[in-house]
Order: structure tokens, then sequence, then C-alpha cells
């Protein structure tokens, strides 16, 4: 994967689709990736060469992932070559959103951290709003989806953002 760095350390949020990443991370990585999912933790664990971190804390009962002041010191801990996360509902105005304020906090967080944020989203998402604001789309790097970067579903995001 051209976006995921061989040293370093990554970040890497709770999502399901940034699961299906962490599950596809085969090959010569040699880098520390921290993330606040039990899942995708266990799923870097038997990866060689990738030294996993969880980020503890308190469960989000409507996601299952690890939030709170404790998960959010520990993404502090590091510094990370990119962030890659997903989000619950993306919009060309308001950015990113999240189901809860402890979810978007634990992402900024990562994201304060990261020299960049990389947004993994399926299309479903797009125009969407969520409650919790997450990322305005000016502090996202490049912007991932399943559509082909000219499908015409992604116009409303041209110019915010690099597509991929």
């Amino acid at each position: 994967m051209r976006l995921f760095p061989r040293s370093g350390a990554v970040a890497l949020d709770a999502s399901s689709t940034i699961g299906t990443l962490a599950g596809r991370m085969r090959g010569a990585w040699s880098v520390t990736v921290a993330t606040n999912s039990y899942e995708n933790f266990t799923a870097l664990a038997a990866i060689p060469k990738v030294t996993p971190v969880l980020a503890g804390g308190e469960l989000e009962p409507s996601t299952g992932s690890l939030v709170g002041p404790i998960t959010c010191a520990a993404a502090e801990s590091l510094v990370y070559q990119r962030f890659f996360l997903s989000a619950s509902a993306v919009d060309a105005v308001h950015g990113t959103s999240e189901v809860s304020l402890a979810e978007a906090e634990v992402k900024r967080a990562f994201a304060g951290r990261s020299r960049e944020t990389v947004l993994c989203v399926d299309s479903t998402k797009l125009g969407q709003l969520s409650s919790a604001a997450g990322f305005p789309l000016s502090a996202i790097d490049v912007m991932i989806t399943e559509l082909a970067p000219s499908d015409p579903r992604l116009d409303p995001y041209r110019g915010l953002v690099e597509l991929v």
C-alpha cells in the first residue's frame, strides 16, 4: 500500500473500515501501529515486524472502541507518520462527524500527533451527517473511497481534499 509507511509509527482508528486495512498489512514493514480497537490490535499482533500498541481506556458501547482520557493520553504518546481513520459521515461543508463526542475526541488526539491524516470511507457515508463534529476537510490530507477518483459523487469534495 503506497500510503502505508515502511517504518516509524502509524495510528489506526477503531472502525471496521480501518480494521480491513489492518488485516491487509502483510509485507516487510517494521512499524509501530497504535489503535483504540482491541480487534485491530489482535489482528496486528499476528503480523511479523509490526509492533501493535493498544490505546486502552473506557469502552464506547455504541462502537466497541476504547475512548476517554486514558485513550487520548495513550494516543498522544507517540508521533505518527499517518493516521488512518474512518467516519460515521462525511459532508463537504461540515467535514467528518462521529456517533459520539468521545469517538471524535480520540480521533483528534491521534490526528494531533500525526504528520498526515488519511480518511477511508465507503461512499454510503458521503453527503451524510452524524451528531458529533469530527474534522473539517481542511484537516484531512487524503480521502480514500471505493469509488474511482473521477466518480461524480466525489465532485463536492474536489479541491477540498486529495482523492484516491
